[in-house]
């Protein structure tokens, strides 16, 4: 079952880039990651087609993605995303502002 929630990620949290997504550790000691949005003032802000993996390796560990947070705000030539029947919780504000 997918839930939509209005989703939390603290700005102290780390982001990790792997293969152009930027994910957060959930403090849930289940490894799982949150894909969210770039960590710093200059947001990256995804283009094309973004494949969303159901699993992702950080620093040697191997995580589930269990959720997207406001990953995708203003990402204004996104085209498309793949998201993974892992993913169980999606941000209500997912896709703010990203119509082309």
């Amino acid at each position: 079952m997918l839930s939509v929630v209005a989703l939390t990620v603290s700005a102290q949290d780390a982001a990790y880039l792997v293969d152009g997504i930027y994910y957060s550790i959930n403090a849930d000691n289940r490894k799982t990651v949150y894909v969210v949005s770039s960590p710093d003032g200059n947001e990256q802000h995804y283009t094309g087609n973004v494949v969303i993996p159901e699993t992702v390796e950080i620093k040697g560990k191997s995580y589930k993605v269990t959720g997207i947070a406001s990953a995708f705000m203003d990402s204004f030539l996104l085209k498309e995303i793949t998201i993974p029947s892992s993913v169980i919780e999606i941000c209500l504000y997912i896709l703010q502002l990203s119509v082309a």
